[in-house]
């Protein structure tokens, strides 16, 4: 009897471990997905931050801004500590003038940072062999974003040392900072993404960091100013001693406990700063990607978010105020202000071509139900209105929602109700007009820029020939606005939500100015839903035609290439005729009678 030999037992396990019983079971998907990130990191990111930290321009940046904004907040803080402010309150200053400091530098250096991240691509050559690397468009741009988002970070994290300050005066808590810092990062990926949208569609990086630089600015500017206004109602509102641009982080820190600040100092900055994020990073993919593709999915997946969030976010204000006056005007300024994002949806929309990108040659279920709304432009027009009409009843109806629950106690049918709903019909036909024209526009002229122009001159210039009007025909029509709209004013893109306005200030039911409004309303609303549909029929009329030209085209070329590539075989009838005409003429040139030579048809 022989006794198993060492490779004999080798081989036997190794048969019997690749077994399938005995095979280790694969990672899940959602494993393999967070393993990733970590097993290949991405080129882009490496390259930006390989090329970043070798830059002696970066490293002097570092620690020049380092020691600015210490020897600021120092200074600051010996000139308070010399005079008669008491040690909290100074504690408080140096808090507020080291994170406005901080603002500052992130508004100035960091669009025109990151504004170059692709126009120096296209400058050194080497955009091309980057599309041709394999890596998507949504990898190449969030690489960028993430190494410049690190590289500023670190200017963040080099500079965060100096808020200790603050805490040898007192009066400020750990977790004021923390918030304050929370928000420097939001900023700074608005910042970031910003330049790298602008990059995208630039060409130069002169000329991407002077539009960078000049947006910017005002922009950081008029952030501060309302900032410091919503820093005056909180105070008068919650009762809380905060000043200064970044008075949310204290007043954060001494109500963490109430719900109202979790929902408006919580989930309503990271809409307010995650949504422009997510549009500039869907914009630089839109604008690296190659035409073929297609480059609107991401801004619709985009514009649905924001529609829905922003549905919610601008009502809050009408469930937390405690006044019910108060809380319908909130309501209703906050519909009427979630109504931006339709018109600002509709111009982002409107910049399609008329035929979509080529599809896959067995597209799946999904994309084939989706085609119906695009890419191309009779589907994306189809989806932007089918947004708006839902979206404009979905902001209403989560700002009365809001209301009501708040207040329980009030009965449905108020005035804001019915302010709330004329907003929902009046906006519904007037932007789906505006979507309409910018389509419209975009497929006569050919240029998404023009046509947003052109439709937003087209909707400023009514109301201000309506304005006009209405000034010769009744010189005190503009003083009684807040009473009664004039009818010709009620006709304008403007007029829905004026009459809105005016039905919410309207307490009795029998008050004739609701019929006269709510007329004003339904006729208007019918002429732009007129005027819509007429615009549609025309952008599928044209879509249709051109539909045909291209298939038109497309058969003419593949005659053409098959009558190429076919051999040109001849029947034999035609040989014998064509033998039979060659006699002939030969023997017509021999006797001078012979008849004029014609080309016969081309072969089959």
């Amino acid at each position: 009897m022989s006794t198993p030999t060492t490779e004999t037992i080798e081989r036997t396990s190794g048969a019997f471990a690749s077994s399938p019983g005995n095979a280790p079971r694969p990672p899940s998907r959602l494993v393999t997905l967070l393993r990733k990130p970590f097993q290949d990191p991405d080129p882009i990111l490496l390259k930006e931050l390989r090329a970043t930290f070798r830059t002696p321009g970066f490293i002097r940046f570092l620690y020049l801004a380092t020691a600015l904004v210490g020897l600021s907040v120092v200074g600051g803080g010996a000139t308070m500590a010399s005079g008669n402010t008491a040690p909290a309150e100074a504690g408080r200053n140096v808090f507020q003038i080291f994170f406005s400091l901080l603002l500052g530098v992130i508004c100035l250096v960091a669009p025109g940072f990151a504004a170059t991240a692709i126009t120096s691509e296209r400058e050194a050559h080497t955009y091309e062999s980057l599309l041709l690397s394999g890596m998507t468009g949504t990898r190449i741009v969030l690489g960028k974003l993430i190494a410049y988002f690190a590289s500023v970070g670190l200017v963040v994290v080099a500079i965060a040392p100096v808020v200790g300050v603050a805490f040898l005066f007192g009066g400020i808590s750990p977790l004021a900072v923390l918030v304050g810092f929370l928000w420097i990062s939001m900023v700074l990926g608005v910042c970031i993404a910003f330049g790298i949208s602008v990059s995208a569609h630039v060409q130069t990086t002169r000329v991407a960091i002077v539009i960078t630089t000049i947006i910017a600015v005002p922009v950081a500017m008029m952030m501060t100013s309302s900032m410091l206004g919503f820093g005056e109602v909180a105070t008068s509102t919650w009762g809380i001693t905060v000043g200064g641009p970044f008075w949310f982080a204290d007043a954060f820190a001494q109500r963490v406990d109430q719900l109202d600040t979790w929902a408006l100092l919580g989930f309503a900055p990271l809409y307010v700063f995650g949504m422009p994020t997510w549009f500039f990073v869907a914009s630089a993919v839109a604008g690296v990607v190659p035409p073929s593709d297609d480059r609107s999915t991401a801004l619709k997946v985009w514009a649905l978010a924001a529609v829905l969030l922003g549905a919610i976010t601008f009502a809050l204000p009408g469930y937390f105020l405690g006044s019910p006056s108060d809380s319908g005007g909130a309501a209703v300024a906050g519909a009427m202000s979630a109504m931006t994002l339709l018109y600002f949806a509709a111009l982002v929309l409107c910049n399609e071509p008329p035929l979509p990108p080529a599809l896959r040659a067995h597209p799946s279920m999904l994309r084939r139900v989706l085609a119906v709304i695009g890419p191309g432009a009779s589907g994306t027009l189809r989806f932007t209105i089918a947004l708006i009409v839902i979206g404009s009843f979905t902001i209403c109806g989560a700002a009365c929602l809001a209301y009501h629950l708040g207040h329980p106690s009030l009965y449905w049918g108020t005035q804001y109700d019915e302010s709330l709903l004329a907003i929902a019909v009046g906006q519904s036909c007037v932007a789906s007009c505006f979507a309409a024209l910018a389509t419209t526009l975009r497929l006569l002229l050919r240029s998404g820029a023009s046509a947003r122009v052109l439709a937003i001159a087209t909707f400023v210039a009514i109301f201000l020939v309506a304005i006009t009007l209405t000034t010769l025909l009744d010189v005190g029509a503009l003083d009684q606005l807040d009473a009664r709209v004039h009818p010709l004013l009620a006709l304008t893109p403007f007029g829905p939500a004026m009459c809105a306005t005016v039905i919410a200030g309207i307490n009795d039911v029998t008050d004739p100015r609701l019929i006269e409004h709510w007329s004003m309303i339904g006729v208007a609303g019918v002429g732009y839903g007129m005027v819509t549909i007429a615009m549609w029929i025309f952008v599928e009329m044209r879509v249709a035609h051109a539909k045909r030209i291209v298939a038109a085209r497309k058969q003419a070329l593949e005659e053409k290439l098959s009558a190429a590539t076919r051999p040109a075989t001849v029947p034999a009838a035609a040989k014998a005729d064509a033998s039979a005409s060659t006699t002939r003429e030969g023997e017509g040139e021999g006797e001078g009678e012979g008849e004029p030579k014609t080309e016969g048809d081309p072969p089959s």
